[in-house]
């Protein structure tokens, strides 16, 4: 299993920020960038969106 952060922008430019844990990289990359372009959002670089969320670990 593998851990995999995506940062992106929803509708009207929310930053979001998702954490998946997979078994298969190139099928979880799929189908979250399926979900953004599904809804009007896009997959950001690195480093995007992550600034703006803090992390509570």
């Amino acid at each position: 299993m593998e851990e995999i952060i995506f940062e992106g922008y929803g509708p009207g430019g929310v930053a979001i920020l998702v954490e998946t844990m997979t078994d298969n990289r190139n099928r979880t990359v799929s189908d979250v960038r399926h979900a953004f372009s599904k809804f009007g959002g896009n997959l950001g670089t690195d480093g995007s969106v992550a600034y703006l969320f803090k992390n509570l670990d």
